[in-house]
């Protein structure tokens, strides 16, 4: 593995998620097209945001308050950790749909780096891509 990467790799084995998110952004810093690092990064960025999270007050947090797009976008990364992709999806589509301004681009934005942990050879992140496209037009 490039050094990078390889600091990555090893920051995670430890726990060190903050450690491993600066060694991806190393690594892209020295190489903006290195689709190893792009993806690393959003995977990594994924498990430091729910590394300490109750699932239960998460999910309870975002059904209290509906219009809290920081929440929906919690329960979509717990979504997608819990093998739940459809699901993470769907959340944060439909809260494209229903938000304006900062908050839609917040999360269209967030949902475009859960593609990326995905992977844009699975089908879903086409389907999830064209959902996308079809909330914002």
């Amino acid at each position: 593995l490039p050094p990078h990467h390889q600091a990555a790799y090893d920051a995670i084995d430890a726990g060190d998620y903050d450690a491993a998110i600066k060694a991806y952004e190393a690594a892209l810093n020295e190489s903006p097209a290195d689709e190893m690092a792009r993806v690393g990064l959003a995977q990594v960025k994924l498990l430091a945001r729910t590394a300490d999270v109750d699932p239960q007050v998460a999910r309870a947090a975002a059904a209290a308050d509906p219009t809290d797009v920081q929440a929906k976008i919690l329960v979509a990364d717990l979504d997608l950790l819990g093998g739940h992709v459809d699901d993470a999806f769907s959340r944060l589509v439909d809260t494209v749909r229903v938000t304006a301004g900062s908050d839609r681009d917040t999360v269209r934005v967030h949902l475009v780096e859960l593609f990326d942990v995905v992977g844009a050879e699975d089908p879903r992140v086409a389907q999830g891509r064209l959902a996308l496209a079809n909330a914002l037009f």
